[in-house]
């Protein structure tokens, strides 16, 4: 029987409330006294804590999650025993679980489930699916992928959290790797069937049938008002049966989506994707080019642009500004008034001086007003005209910096081929000076000769890292530019960087 904490003090840590639990434990908000700060306390459950083989799972667990530093992965901050209480601790995410957005997501008629909108749902995918293929450059299967261990901050950011059953890809497999874990409705048909012979790509499965729930309303094998054993069902579903088109639940899911989300159900890992990190860059494919984020320069205000070539016009929605300053061009306000009143006195001019045409002098007044308004009319026409080339000048400026600009937003796509004699394991590219993180290009491997592997990058300065087979790293500085197409050869040759063995040549 588990003993509540609330209330309770362990540590610089106060109990405030549960959070949730599981099969290993329950998960705890703590607030810190000295750092008046909230974290999340996952302690292991009371049942388990005499069992060795437990204790050392949920030790692993923390070792895992402190090795895993990402951005959308819950880090471990400490872990420490203290009156018998194992004690995980981790940030605290103010919000809610997948699960739980998808729970409130409801028709407020009907009371069902509602499809989270598809780019919604494309978001979150995006962001754990970097997570996961962060977690399995660095050797880790989470074979736990649900709905319930995503959890989601108020800005809608998504996090992966709980590696309890995470298995170690370099690490000898023992007995009880052959154990069957995980959550059915999410389990790959190998992580039922052949659990010791797994590799990475049963994430990409369980992530396949997680998206698929956020576009569907409900999971692959739906078991609602099924009497029997459901969770039998479930499993010989994910071996035997096939789903159920996702547009069939979804008549709104675009099509290149469902391709995408139904490739990485596919029962044989070999027909899925080689890896999340291909996963998410298919996925990403499907919402490229549909919109731009533009920062207003006056208030960076985030703005959403569905066609970048009406940017001249465009205006902040929040300060009204326009995005790209117009140079002013300062014409007379009642230019072709005067021309037309300096014509009407030409004319009077003209009358009068017929009237004066008897004698000499009123020839000669005549011949100086008309050299005077023909002198004035020339004027008038060479303004004109340079304040037309002016125009056309500042015309040109502003589709300038438009083109300028809409490079900036437009994504480039990097081409490597290795042409060397090494197996590269791991291929990595970020912003100069900026951790590897989002823009990691992916991971797996590219073998000597083989097809090259296509990349779709954000542009400016990035640098390229790449992992041999014989564990050696190289790095180089590449500069991206919007649209572009860069294609890169990898060689044999010597790097200044560590122990490089390869040479970067730029095709083009």
């Amino acid at each position: 029987m588990r003993v509540s904490m609330l209330g309770r003090r362990i540590r610089d840590w106060q109990i405030e409330g549960l959070l949730g639990e599981g099969g290993m434990g329950q998960v705890w908000r703590a607030r810190h006294t000295m750092l008046n700060r909230n974290f999340a306390i996952k302690v292991i459950a009371d049942e388990l804590m005499s069992d060795a083989k437990f204790e050392a799972l949920f030790i692993r667990e923390a070792g895992t999650q402190a090795e895993l530093q990402h951005p959308h992965i819950i880090p471990a901050t400490d872990f420490f025993v203290e009156d018998g209480l194992h004690c995980l601790v981790m940030p605290f995410i103010e919000g809610q679980s997948l699960e739980e957005r998808m729970e409130k997501n409801k028709d407020p008629k009907t009371g069902k489930r509602l499809p989270l909108p598809h780019r919604d749902a494309v978001g979150i995918a995006m962001q754990v699916l970097q997570a996961l293929d962060y977690a399995h450059q660095h050797g880790v299967i989470h074979r736990d992928v649900k709905p319930s261990n995503i959890l989601l901050d108020r800005r809608g950011h998504a996090y992966l959290t709980d590696f309890g059953v995470a298995m170690r890809m370099n690490k000898p497999r023992t007995t009880s790797s052959g154990k069957v874990v995980g959550t059915s409705a999410y389990m790959s048909p190998e992580q039922i069937q052949r659990p010791r012979d797994m590799d990475h790509r049963t994430d990409v499965y369980s992530f396949g049938c997680v998206l698929y729930e956020m576009l569907a309303a409900g999971p692959v094998f739906e078991t609602y008002g099924m009497d029997g054993d459901t969770d039998f069902f479930t499993k010989e579903s994910h071996i035997k049966r096939m789903p159920n088109p996702l547009s069939k639940r979804n008549p709104a899911v675009p099509g290149d989506v469902e391709a995408v989300v139904m490739k990485a159900l596919a029962k044989s890992p070999n027909d899925r994707f080689g890896g999340c990190g291909e996963f998410a860059r298919e996925l990403g494919k499907t919402i490229e080019g549909t919109e731009s984020v533009i920062h207003c320069p006056n208030c960076r205000t985030k703005n959403k642009l569905t066609n970048t070539t009406q940017l001249a016009q465009a205006r902040c929605s929040q300060c009204k500004q326009a995005f790209v300053p117009v140079p002013e061009v300062k014409e007379p306000p009642k230019r072709h008034g005067w021309i037309a009143s300096t014509l009407a006195l030409v004319v009077i001019s003209l009358i009068v001086m017929i009237g004066w045409g008897v004698t000499s002098e009123g020839r000669r007044q005549e011949e100086t007003q008309r050299r005077n308004v023909e002198s004035s009319l020339a004027e008038v026409r060479i303004e004109k005209v340079n304040k037309e080339k002016e125009l056309d000048a500042a015309n040109k400026k502003i589709e300038e910096l438009q083109l300028k600009l809409n490079s900036y937003e437009a994504p480039a796509t990097v081409i490597i081929r290795n042409l060397s004699d090494f197996t590269i394991q791991v291929i990595q590219m970020n912003k100069k000076d900026e951790a590897y993180g989002a823009d990691r290009l992916g991971s797996g491997y590219l073998r000597s000769n083989a097809d090259p592997l296509r990349f779709t990058v954000s542009p400016g300065v990035n640098k390229l890292r790449v992992k041999n087979e014989d564990g050696s790293t190289c790095e180089w500085t590449v500069e991206i530019l919007g649209g572009m197409e860069k294609k890169m050869e990898l060689r044999n040759g010597e790097n200044a960087f560590a122990s490089c063995k390869l040479s970067l040549n730029h095709v083009s």
